[in-house]
């Protein structure tokens, strides 16, 4: 019977460490240098078992930074009508949220595409991140016609979520959304906010959400990390949907 690899071996007993709770979720696993000292292998062994990790979701490896031990992905169904706050924080999450910016400004052509108005209107866009039981999430990004909600750009969006403003303060009912969803690398920028490497993968969450008068009032995109996103589908079968691909 053959031998099993060492960099098997490695890999098993660092998933080991991993499930007993020695190394629990977020924790910095030894670098390469160190896992060749403590098992007496090679540098391109060590890699080879950090890398099989990685390939099992055990394990993130972020450029520069280091190898950590992976959080448990956060579901979410893609059926229903909710915000990111809101179906979290119903999942039982920790949410909060920062403020990147807002500011008021004009469209860009899928923005204004969305929302049916001129590249020349006043648009408010809202640039905000989100965190989940603590660490960065998603970064997401809200842009409405100015001009149907005076002042707007006041109310402090950190403590607030968005749809329960447009609702309560401006009665604004909003009753369905169309969603598009896509595999993105993040840029270095993204990277800094959400706490991941650069070229990570993510998932880009695009949504145009309209009101009860079929009038869209929201364009917005949202950029979940992809080591913490996992989405689920139930279908039944006498219901259709729509899958569209491009």
């Amino acid at each position: 019977m053959a031998s099993e690899p060492n960099y098997k071996r490695i890999a098993r007993l660092l998933e080991a460490k991993i499930q007993s709770g020695d190394f629990p979720p977020g924790h910095q696993l030894p670098p390469e240098r160190e896992l060749c000292e403590i098992y007496g292998v090679s540098r391109i062994t060590a890699r080879q078992a950090l890398a099989e990790l990685s390939s099992r979701k055990l394990v993130v490896r972020n450029q520069g930074q280091g190898t950590f031990v992976a959080k448990a992905a956060i579901e979410s169904s893609l059926l229903g009508f909710f915000s990111i706050s809101e179906a979290l924080k119903a999942d039982g999450r920790l949410v909060s949220t920062r403020v990147i910016s807002r500011k008021l400004t004009t469209p860009d052509r899928a923005e204004a595409a969305a929302l049916g108005c001129d590249l020349a209107d006043e648009v408010l866009r809202l640039e905000r991140l989100r965190f989940v039981d603590g660490d960065p999430y998603a970064l997401e990004t809200s842009t409405l016609i100015s001009s149907r909600y005076p002042g707007l750009d006041r109310y402090d969006f950190g403590a607030r979520s968005l749809y329960d403003v447009l609702a309560r303060e401006y009665g604004t009912q909003l009753v369905r959304a169309r969603e598009t969803l896509a595999p993105v690398l993040i840029t270095r920028e993204q990277a800094a906010l959400l706490d991941v490497g650069v070229e990570q993968p993510a998932m880009r969450l695009t949504r145009t959400t309209f009101d009860n008068r079929n009038v869209a009032v929201e364009a917005s995109g949202a950029l979940i990390r992809g080591d913490r996103c996992q989405l689920w589908l139930e279908l039944w079968a006498d219901q259709r949907a729509s899958l569209h691909t491009n």
